[in-house]
């Protein structure tokens, strides 16, 4: 690799010492960071501008990021895990300029058939062009990745996010102007992505600009099914939210979110640990090396216990009283919704691991009927409860969805994992 420039440096100095340690730990500071944004945005307009605007921006969230699944098409691990190269990076760019047309199109067409008010329709526009751009640095993310420099992906994405929050912040503060600060944080997160991924890209190979054409669209075509799973995963995240917004108000819309971010914890701590595995998954199961395959998959299992229990114990004792303090909301009467939504996250959480398992296999397909499953028990269940026992049923009517998604993946998952053609252990050595 050619060695980069002095302004370059401080994103990619030598990779030196234990590449899975210093992997895994930008991972995780990157991913706690990417999570953290979403909470930061709400809280922040709760505290700056009132329970109205922290419900309009939960609900710009929410949307946005429901066709962020479309534009990003869930294409990093699977780019990620071609370290054959069996597709250029050029292709997968060409796929990427596809699938973001397409989260575009998608966001005018919910604009114009959707009945929003003009606030909300502003905050998701703004929003929707963060994740446009996000959603193509996730292609250069991903080719970092494969040349086993996610510290450097991290290092970038890290640094987007920190600009983001600053300027959201930065003009918040001064103008009181929720629509005005998305936007121009939106504006610089772009810009970012002009300074440091253009020109750290040259490090990692060349970068054949063409037209979409067969070899893109035979990685639209792979991951089709991973893109389904995860346009249906978001909307079964979302579906409680949005059948509190069309029944009851902006103000219990901005108490359900605050509340429903814990439930993301389990899983996004989970998910860092496991992304840095990907590849090392991937090399497992190509030597056919189950005892290698094994280790890699128990870490996260184990974390996913621990933090489950940990997070439920805080929620039980004074997790709604914590988080009615940060966000300034009335909280006192919805512990029982904190912990059913965390245990919500936990089951999200062992879903993720089976479904990377099913991506690494290239048998990411099987993860459809528990997820079409999923899907269906969402929309028919949200409404109903909601329109019954308030935010209460929000958060059950999560749980029964994620319950057949946790374990329709876990099932496929260990079901192709016994059918890998392992190698034999060889003499003197432990299995």
């Amino acid at each position: 690799m050619t060695r980069p420039s002095l302004p370059l440096r401080i994103i990619l100095p030598p990779a030196l010492g234990n590449r899975l340690v210093r992997d895994t730990a930008w991972n995780a500071i990157v991913n706690a960071a990417a999570a953290g944004l979403s909470f930061f945005l709400i809280l922040l307009a709760s505290r700056l501008a009132g329970a109205y605007w922290c419900g309009v921006v939960a609900l710009a969230l929410a949307m946005s990021q429901q066709l962020f699944t479309l534009g990003n098409f869930t294409m990093g691990n699977y780019q990620a895990s071609d370290v054959a190269e069996s597709r250029s990076f050029g292709d997968y760019v060409a796929a990427k300029t596809v699938t973001v047309g397409a989260m575009l199109l998608a966001g005018a067409a919910w604009l114009s058939f959707g009945d929003f008010s003009r606030d909300k329709a502003l905050c998701f526009l703004a929003l929707l062009a963060y994740q446009a751009s996000d959603a193509v640095s996730n292609a250069f993310f991903a080719r970092y990745q494969q040349k086993g420099r996610l510290d450097a992906a991290c290092r970038i994405r890290f640094s987007k996010i920190v600009v983001f929050a600053t300027v959201y912040t930065a003009v918040l503060a001064a103008s009181r102007n929720v629509v005005a600060a998305l936007a121009a944080a939106s504006v610089a997160h772009v810009a970012l992505f002009f300074a440091t991924d253009v020109p750290l890209l040259g490090l990692f190979g060349p970068l054949r600009l063409r037209l979409p054409g067969r070899a893109s669209f035979s990685i639209l075509l792979a991951c089709l099914p991973l893109a389904f799973n995860s346009f249906l995963l978001m909307y079964v995240n979302n579906a409680p939210r949005f059948a509190v917004d069309a029944i009851l108000d902006e103000k219990a819309l901005a108490e359900f979110s605050a509340l429903f971010m814990v439930s993301f914890v389990v899983a996004v701590c989970a998910d860092f640990l496991m992304n840095p595995q990907v590849v090392r998954l991937a090399e497992a199961v190509r030597a056919g090396d189950r005892s290698a395959a094994v280790r890699t998959l128990l870490h996260p299992f184990a974390a996913i216990a621990l933090l489950g229990a940990a997070g439920l114990a805080v929620a039980a004792t004074f997790g709604a009283p914590l988080l009615a303090w940060i966000f300034g909301l009335d909280l006192s009467l919805h512990r029982d919704t904190l912990c059913v939504a965390l245990v919500g996250g936990v089951l999200v959480a062992l879903y993720q691991l089976g479904q990377t398992v099913l991506v690494v296999l290239r048998k990411q397909a099987w993860g459809l009927p528990g997820m079409v499953l999923a899907a269906a028990a969402a929309r028919l269940a949200a409404r109903p409860f909601v329109a019954r026992l308030g935010l209460r049923g929000a958060a059950l009517s999560y749980i029964f969805a994620v319950l057949i998604l946790a374990v329709a993946s876990g099932t496929f998952a260990i079901f192709f994992l016994r059918g890998v053609a392992w190698r034999s252990p060889q003499p003197g050595n432990k299995p």
